[in-house]
């Protein structure tokens, strides 16, 4: 896990120093900070046959595209099997100009055990990295208000409600 951590270090930095020049660097610093920032905060389920699993997710603007919204988003998640609780850190981007909207999000969940006592083992040896893949439709008026969100992702069915500031 240590190994992890000191890599993905390295590949912030190292993103962060040639990102200068970049030119989809260049539109999230210039969008992001010449108009107000939207914030979401929602629900979310996630089904499959095996495991259902709720959380709740916040992100955070970060541009807007021409068609469509870019947004960071981490969540806290609590997972029926095997893994108690878990983190999820990732990408959004929403597609369409009026309320309805194509979605689609990459990042990671982050899962860990609690022992018999309640107790967190965050770096236990059942404790993992699992991809977040996920694609759907979202209900969101432009400047933000009641979101609702459905579709499918490699954990499984998701859904969620919510409010865009």
């Amino acid at each position: 896990m240590n190994n992890l951590i000191i890599t993905l270090g390295i590949l912030f930095i190292s993103h962060s120093i040639y990102a200068q020049d970049d030119p989809l660097h260049t539109i999230l610093s210039e969008n992001a900070t010449a108009r107000g920032k939207q914030v979401n905060v929602y629900t979310s389920g996630y089904y499959s046959p095996s495991y259902y699993s709720l959380g709740v997710t916040a992100e955070l603007e970060l541009a807007k595209l021409a068609k469509s919204k870019i947004f960071g988003k981490a969540g806290y998640n609590h997972v029926q099997i095997g893994w108690d609780r878990g983190f999820s850190i990732g990408v959004s981007q929403i597609f369409g100009k009026k309320s309805s909207h194509f979605e689609y999000s990459l990042g990671a969940h982050y899962f860990f055990d609690t022992d018999d006592n309640d107790e967190i083992s965050y770096f236990s040896p059942s404790s993992w990295i699992f991809p977040m893949l996920e694609a759907g439709y979202r209900y969101q008026k432009p400047d933000g208000g009641f979101i609702f969100r459905t579709g499918v992702g490699i954990t499984g069915l998701y859904f969620g409600i919510g409010y865009g500031f």
